[in-house]
């Protein structure tokens, strides 16, 4: 049997203290909620500011994406794997019921051959160095990272960076050559000793790319994917819903 509680969370005052007493004693003594003051998480790239607005609904502040679902409070036991060559991804019908997220079972082969013996030996020789991680790394590393981000959060924490830093960038090595041209009073070098490019990303280049549109521009489309009828219907589904989001237009339709 399942049992829901909603809970009216007023400024303060006897209700309020009533209301927490009974919650109190209706769970079994658990803790609540802490709604003021500070507290240590450790984890965190940066700290995190959660403000309650007049409704009681929480506001997280952060400055990456990893903290804000970090301060959320989301953990392991909040996500599942979903292995797509399993039936039912491999899952019970509980853990589906139960899970808050599924998550894809994939990897990448560059980001997880970063280790935290590499950030300890970066740091051994850099003390004051900057370690950035993609989340794409294994969950050692991101926790041992003082920056984890996408591409995007990665160029933009180099370009925030003190002049004269020492950066040790856990990505694809291409991407690490680039901003260390660009930032020339920084010095940005790749985590990983043996620079293992990823073979997929390097065959797109500017020529490539030339050639591609050019043909599209005469009317010839090269290297064409095709997909059956379901699997495009519902590729669709998944690009109209990331485009859905606030700054990005639904596929097929061009932004104001």
């Amino acid at each position: 049997m399942s049992h829901r509680i909603a809970v009216l969370v007023l400024a303060g005052g006897p209700l309020y203290d009533q209301t927490v007493e009974a919650i109190r004693r209706t769970w079994g003594g658990q803790s609540l909620p802490q709604l003021d003051g500070e507290s240590a998480g450790k984890g965190l790239g940066a700290a995190v500011e959660i403000v309650r607005d007049a409704e009681g609904v929480p506001h997280v502040f952060a400055r990456s994406e990893r903290d804000g679902w970090f301060a959320m409070g989301y953990s392991h036991d909040d996500m599942r794997v979903w292995n797509p060559r399993l039936e039912r991804g491999g899952l019970s019908e509980a853990d589906l019921k139960s899970t808050t997220f599924l998550l894809w079972k994939g990897h990448c082969s560059v980001h997880q051959r970063f280790r935290p013996e590499h950030v300890a030996a970066f740091r051994a020789e850099h003390p004051d160095g900057i370690v950035i991680a993609h989340p794409e790394t294994s969950y050692e590393v991101c926790q041992l990272a003082d920056v984890v981000g996408s591409t995007d959060a990665i160029i933009k924490a180099v370009e925030a960076a003190p002049a004269g830093s020492t950066i040790g960038v856990a990505t694809e090595i291409h991407l690490v050559q680039r901003l260390d041209e660009e930032t020339p009073d920084k010095t940005v070098v790749c985590l990983d000793p043996l620079i293992c490019p990823c073979s997929t990303m390097f065959r797109i280049d500017p020529k490539h790319l030339a050639w591609v549109l050019e043909n599209l521009v005469a009317g010839t489309v090269v290297n064409r994917i095709t997909v059956d009828a379901e699997t495009a219907e519902w590729a669709k589904v998944a690009l109209d819903r990331m485009l859905s989001l606030p700054g990005t237009a639904a596929v097929g339709t061009p932004k104001d």
